[in-house]
């Protein structure tokens, strides 16, 4: 879901990604992961090319098992994109992906950053939506 201070919510950027959705044509629950990775990650470029700069994206732990996954996923099927991460003793506080520019040189544009909400806000879900809601 996307947050912007100066718009009221939508249902529009509230997307449900689910590897049930593929059983049918992917029987491999790896192929199942993989197609619900690519689908949320073309989810989020599918925004992110409507916008004018780059995005903040927090997930509530992101980093450390999630994070990893994003970072691989990306690194394997998205060739077009570039993955950096921030890191610190095995935390991951920020995925950083950006789209390689064809033009002759080495250069990039940053698309958006994924971050840690768990890291800001130690928390659980159910237990923040208590207090600050």
């Amino acid at each position: 879901m996307t947050v912007n201070s100066d718009e009221k919510l939508s249902k529009i950027y509230n997307n449900h990604y689910s590897s049930h959705e593929y059983i049918n044509t992917h029987p491999s629950f790896y192929d199942q992961s993989d197609c619900v990775l690519q689908a949320f990650i073309n989810g989020i470029l599918s925004v992110v090319s409507k916008q004018r700069k780059s995005l903040i994206i927090y997930f509530h732990n992101m980093s450390r098992f999630d994070g990893i996954l994003m970072t691989q996923h990306v690194s394997k099927f998205h060739p077009d994109l570039k993955v950096d991460t921030v890191m610190r003793n095995g935390i991951m506080y920020e995925v950083v992906v950006s789209r390689r520019v064809q033009d002759g040189r080495n250069k990039s544009r940053l698309l958006f950053k994924m971050r840690c909400s768990l890291l800001i806000l130690p928390d659980s879900l159910a237990n923040l939506a208590k207090q600050l809601c």
